[in-house]
């Protein structure tokens, strides 16, 4: 029997220059390249800032029923609360926007016997927002309720390894809150709202047959095809509000039906004592793929500022790409890696591009043992991120940023202080400070990513 327990607290800064008066200003931000406000540096974290605190409990249960059969459970109990402080009008700043508290049960039950597993899945989230804060929430309060089934078998057939798996959920959403209505605004030029109440259910069956050929001590290959399916989060269905972390206005949209997805992978791997090399191909049908799409015709304004707005949607979809990993040790405390990522992905029903799509990726790195313990070493690493060029300039507020490269050093060092093993990690990432924005990031409209970060940690082993 296991137990643990977790808590994690953070005070997060929001970028102020997130938050702008009209249109006209977030595309001269985007026209500018930065924006219009600089500020001093300092340690204080005033509004527009987060609150997060997340506990986490779980006790796991494990009982050898035969020799070879045995039942496994998990009980897990988490609560996240997140506030978000904004600059106030009329009540105080220490008033919170929007007070968010999530708190999800789940409980595990799975029976082992040799290559064969059964299991159950269960899950109960609730969602409450915390009245008193003025404000409409972006997500309303509901329940989600998950129930899943599963059945997991393998079976080895020479230098054939086969697995195959199946499983059914059921999920349940009951939602009441308020949601705006942007066809209904007053003489005051005040926005209508109305209640929301709703009940959706969601079930489908998933599944994944596997195959590897362990052709000689250094090939093996796997294919694999799988069937799953996602029902959309409540965000997703719901979300009618500002997105504080992001400066963006999502509205969902409740008539989304599950995502339903067809996967093929294929992988070869070539292993020897110094050297390693995996490549994965894979293609991918989704039927009513979900998706966040930039409205550019559109912004949001709000007493906290002018928003871009994004809408969830969903078409059907085609993804395929490739991964590549290199491992190469080519001296006794010299070694080189290298990661490959490419993704592809077009929208069927309007033979287009989705938005938001990874670019092409390239990571790599080297190391150098310079002791005789695994933690002592330095490593230099290089990542270059291409531009994305597979776009529709229709479907967004400005182009991609342009391709860059970064530059990451590190260094660990364990050593013993009175009988203490005490492990020490410096870590320097984007080390030459380059100033660069990344597609995947919606503070792309406002602002340039981090630039040089230094990291130093002490790890205490007792």
């Amino acid at each position: 029997m296991e137990f643990f327990y977790s808590h994690f607290g953070t005070n997060l800064g929001v970028f102020y220059g997130a938050h702008v008066s009209t249109l006209d200003d977030i595309l001269a931000n985007i026209e500018r390249g930065r924006p219009s406000t600089t500020y001093n540096f300092t340690y204080d974290i005033e509004s527009p800032r987060q609150r997060v605190d997340h506990d986490l409990s779980k006790i796991k249960w494990g009982y050898d029923l035969t020799g070879n059969t045995k039942i496994e459970t998990q009980f897990a109990f988490q609560r996240n609360r997140r506030k978000e402080y904004d600059l106030r009008r009329v009540l105080s700043d220490d008033t919170p926007m929007a007070d968010m508290n999530l708190m999800t049960q789940t409980l595990d039950i799975a029976i082992k016997s040799g290559h064969h597993r059964i299991g159950i899945a269960g899950m109960l989230q609730v969602n409450n927002n915390v009245p008193g804060t003025g404000t409409t929430p972006i997500i309303p309060n509901f329940e989600n309720h998950n129930l899943g089934i599963y059945a997991i078998t393998q079976q080895h057939w020479g230098k054939f390894h086969g697995e195959i798996g199946a499983r059914y959920d059921y999920r349940y959403f009951d939602v009441a809150g308020f949601r705006y209505d942007y066809s209904s605004i007053d003489e005051n030029g005040v926005v209508r709202q109305y209640l929301l109440t709703d009940n959706r259910h969601f079930h489908n069956w998933s599944g994944s047959a596997g195959l590897a050929y362990h052709a000689s001590s250094a090939w093996t290959l796997k294919t694999n095809l799988g069937l799953a399916w996602r029902a959309p989060s409540a965000n997703e269905l719901y979300s009618d509000g500002l997105h504080h972390g992001s400066g963006t206005y999502e509205v969902g949209d409740p008539n989304l039906a599950s995502e339903r997805g067809y996967k093929w992978v294929n992988s070869i791997s070539f292993k020897r004592e110094r050297i390693s090399i995996t490549t994965d191909l894979y293609a991918q049908y989704i039927r009513d793929y979900i998706y966040a799409m930039p409205n550019p015709d559109s912004v949001r304004q709000t007493i906290r500022g002018t928003f871009p707005v994004f809408n969830y949607r969903q078409q059907d979809a085609f993804f395929y790409g490739v991964d590549l990993q290199l491992d190469w040790e080519f001296g006794a405390a010299w070694s080189y890696a290298l990661k490959g990522a490419l993704v592809r992905a077009r929208d069927l029903d309007n033979n287009t591009y989705f938005p938001f799509i990874p670019a092409d990726r390239i990571t790599q790195s080297i190391k150098w043992q310079y002791g005789e313990k695994p933690e002592d070493y330095f490593r230099l690493a290089h990542v270059f991120v291409d531009r994305q060029h597979r776009f529709d300039p229709a479907t967004d507020y400005t182009s991609p940023p342009p391709s860059y490269h970064l530059f990451n050093a590190y260094a660990s060092r364990r050593f013993t202080i009175y009988k203490q093993d005490i492990q020490a990690n410096l870590g320097i990432e984007n080390l030459f400070n380059v100033l660069y924005r990344d597609y995947m990031d919606r503070m792309r409209y406002f602002s340039h990513q981090m630039g040089r970060n230094i990291t130093l940690g002490f790890t205490f082993q007792f």
